[in-house]
């Protein structure tokens, strides 16, 4: 059941969910462990329950879509954020490309590759850290992301990052530092 905010207070931190077939439910500022202080009405979120239906009360609410730095959206990615699950597609030692749809090719047919040429260096989750590439986020890199990994990013590169889902740790994010990124139809 997709669950969206019905109703949200900054004032009070507290709001709203419903979904197509039920609410609305209230929650208050307790249940928003990760201290949104930006969600808006219709956001698809991902909540938590205490109880049996109709009897349910949220417990814990957070985002679908973990908030990204700011300055980091880029144009060129915007038709692959549409998209749900990205799988890995090696095409050579200096290109990588992901295969970016909703789960599989032939339930989208409209899926799009993301496409990294002159690829000088991939940075995976540390150890420990699991890469998750459902409901990937392709951006650019932001600067403090790149002194704190210390990332090496030479002149005409550019650092992009796969940020995941995962709110488990912004570790979990893959870090690309290539000439070149671009989006291409299927």
């Amino acid at each position: 059941m997709a669950w969206k905010i019905h109703a949200w207070s900054p004032a009070t931190g507290s709001g709203s969910i419903a979904s197509d077939h039920a609410g609305p439910l209230p929650f208050d500022v307790n249940a928003n462990v990760r201290q949104v202080a930006d969600f808006v009405v219709g956001e698809p979120v991902d909540p938590w329950f205490e109880g049996e239906p109709p009897n349910l009360s949220v417990l814990r609410i957070q985002p679908q879509k973990r908030r990204q730095p700011p300055d980091t959206d880029w144009p060129t990615f915007a038709a692959a954020n549409r998209f749900g699950e990205a799988i890995v597609q090696p095409v050579n030692a200096d290109v990588l490309e992901f295969w970016v749809g909703d789960c599989c090719q032939r339930c989208t047919p409209d899926a799009v590759r993301v496409r990294f040429e002159n690829v000088y260096n991939i940075r995976r989750p540390q150890a420990g850290e699991e890469l998750d590439l459902d409901d990937p986020y392709f951006r650019l890199a932001a600067a403090e992301e790149i002194l704190q990994a210390h990332i090496d990013v030479p002149d005409g590169y550019c650092a992009f990052c796969i940020a995941t889902s995962s709110y488990q740790c912004e570790r979990a994010n893959l870090y690309i530092v290539a000439r070149t990124a671009l989006v291409v139809s299927t």
